[in-house]
């Protein structure tokens, strides 16, 4: 598909979701979209947000997502986002890059930005996160798919090969058998189940059922929270 240049995209009368529970934020977003005829809805806290995210009559375009909120998880919010019955992309921000780029990735955001915000940065942002919501947008009516994130994008590569030390690091913290490891770090990578299984030989039920297990395993019920969990057990041994 023909991708629009961000200097020539029109963001005008866009609406662009804010989470976090720090006003400074909201305040600097405000202040950066003032001119662009964008509408900003701000959020501080986490079960409000999601309720606005679940009333399907609201149209987003675009979010920046604090990556910690208080009362949940900022790439939850990604993920039900990316999930509502018109899909929206996000931008999630933090304090952190080397901890949570990756993550954030794996969960499907299209940005990371780290704080303190600047207004340019966030114009930038705000332009590639509505953009990659039209493109997803056009895509599913162009394909007529029923499920997004779909099993036809484009493959990725595996950012990092499996280092047999990370596996053993990630297996022993939460008893994960040899295959367990393989998926759970690759979906810290950013790959999907499809391509998950096309690295690794595997049929795509199978990738799927690991993955179920992985969640019980680990104890969350979502992929944004396995990769997150998998990437702090990288980083505590890391540090270790």
């Amino acid at each position: 598909m023909d991708v629009m240049a961000e200097s020539e995209l029109d963001i005008r009368d866009a609406t662009v979701l804010v989470v976090d529970d720090e006003q400074a934020v909201a305040e600097t977003i405000g202040d950066a979209m003032s001119t662009t005829g964008t509408r900003v809805l701000c959020f501080s806290q986490f079960a409000k947000a999601v309720d606005h995210i679940h009333d399907a009559t609201i149209s987003i375009d675009a979010a920046i997502v604090n990556i910690r909120l208080r009362g949940g998880w900022g790439l939850d919010i990604v993920d039900r986002l990316w999930r509502r019955p018109v899909p929206c992309a996000s931008t999630v921000v933090g304090l952190a890059p080397s901890e949570q780029l990756r993550v954030s990735l794996a969960a499907g955001a299209v940005m990371f930005l780290r704080k303190p915000l600047e207004h340019r940065a966030l114009r930038n942002a705000v332009s590639r996160t509505i953009m990659r919501t039209r493109e997803v947008r056009l895509w599913l009516a162009q394909a007529d798919h029923r499920m997004w994130p779909g099993s036809e994008l484009p493959s990725l590569k595996v950012a990092e090969s499996l280092d047999p030390e990370i596996l053993a690091a990630v297996g022993g913290r939460f008893d994960l058998d040899s295959r367990e490891c393989d998926v759970a770090w690759l979906v810290t990578q950013g790959l999907r189940d499809k391509q998950i299984a096309t690295n690794l030989g595997l049929s795509l039920p199978t990738v799927k059922h690991v993955g179920q297990r992985l969640r019980q395993k680990i104890g969350v019920s979502s992929r944004a929270g396995l990769a997150w969990a998998v990437q702090r057990a990288v980083q505590t041994r890391s540090v270790s």
